[in-house]
């Protein structure tokens, strides 16, 4: 069951990057504002996991993982064994939630500010004489 050990934390890893994606991902619409919609069902997903508490499949299949490979397994969220108390306290999660919020917006007031002004500024330079 070597292997379902190995899927596991590589299902782990996944995760986190994935994380990463949700908090970060919105800057990536600099290159593209295509990024913006599949950023946004990230999004999306994430705040309707955590606020309606719906089981996250990367938790569950990373939990059957480490079953099948004969290891036990954390209870609760991803988050909560992970990175709450050892990336930030865990009493902290309130606020860590908020500033993550924050960046997510502050990525897409970043993109779509950028975006209006080269956008504006092609046009305007089209209709220049």
């Amino acid at each position: 069951m070597r292997v379902a050990a190995v899927l596991a934390d590589l299902v782990a890893v996944v995760h986190v990057t994935y994380l990463g994606y949700v908090v970060l991902g919105g800057f990536l619409g600099l290159r593209d504002v295509r990024w913006l919609l599949p950023h946004l069902l990230a999004v999306v997903w994430g705040v309707v996991g955590t606020m309606t508490r719906l089981p996250c499949p990367l938790t569950e299949l990373e939990k059957w993982l480490d079953t099948t490979a004969g290891a036990s397994t954390y209870d609760g969220p991803f988050i909560g064994h992970y990175l709450a108390g050892t990336l930030y306290p865990a009493d902290a999660q309130p606020l860590v939630w908020q500033a993550c919020a924050a960046v997510v917006a502050a990525s897409y007031v970043v993109v779509l500010v950028r975006h209006h002004r080269t956008h504006v500024g092609h046009a305007g330079r089209a209709l220049a004489p």
